[in-house]
């Protein structure tokens, strides 16, 4: 939780060229590496060159991960991989930057779906997430409780917790997976025969 709003430290972070991300970055990420806090940065290539350059040495205590990688599951498995970082410490805090990239093939709705869950999967765990974007980025203001500007830290204007966000972003239609393979009425009594089919 942010110690001054109470809620989620999950922040956008608008920037327009790499150098500008760079600049917003570099405070919080030698805070975090000054602390011998773990970091994960999933960061496409301009971005991910900046930040290693800007760090020099010290990007060797980054893990950097490509987003295409990522994001090849769905959005709640990545919230709850972040989180997940965040509950194996024994103390101190994680920092993870996540770019919002363009994503070939991701179902439309994938930003805004992974930052309302990462609102719910990190609640009251000791990590901050910064999600890098395009200072257009329609998700900005309405899915981030917190903008990190050159000014500092905002309220999201326009956010909506995630039980009311995910009205707008519904989740995708499971795939069509064709007809079925065997129709198995069954009872209690039954249940054992339903597993062995089903293995």
């Amino acid at each position: 939780m942010d110690g001054t709003t109470g809620i989620v430290d999950h922040l956008a972070v608008p920037y327009a060229q790499p150098g500008q991300l760079t600049d917003r970055l570099e405070p919080v990420l030698d805070t975090a590496l000054a602390a011998g806090d773990p970091v994960l940065a999933v960061l496409d290539g301009p971005e991910r060159d900046a930040v290693r350059t800007r760090l020099g040495t010290s990007a060797g205590r980054v893990e950097f991960a490509d987003p295409f990688d990522v994001h090849a599951v769905p959005a709640f498995t990545v919230a709850v991989r972040w989180a997940r970082l965040a509950r194996q410490l024994a103390s101190g805090r994680v920092l993870v930057i996540g770019q919002h990239v363009d994503l070939p093939g991701s179902p439309v709705g994938h930003w805004p779906r992974l930052d309302m869950a990462l609102d719910v999967a990190i609640a009251g765990l000791p990590i901050t997430v910064l999600c890098p974007c395009g200072e257009l980025d329609p998700t900005l203001d309405t899915t981030h409780p917190l903008v990190l500007t050159a000014a500092g830290r905002r309220s999201g204007t326009g956010y909506r917790a995630p039980r009311e966000a995910v009205l707008a972003y519904p989740p995708p239609p499971p795939p069509d997976l064709g007809p079925s393979a065997v129709d198995l009425p069954f009872g209690l009594d039954d249940l054992s025969a339903v597993r062995r089919r089903t293995a």
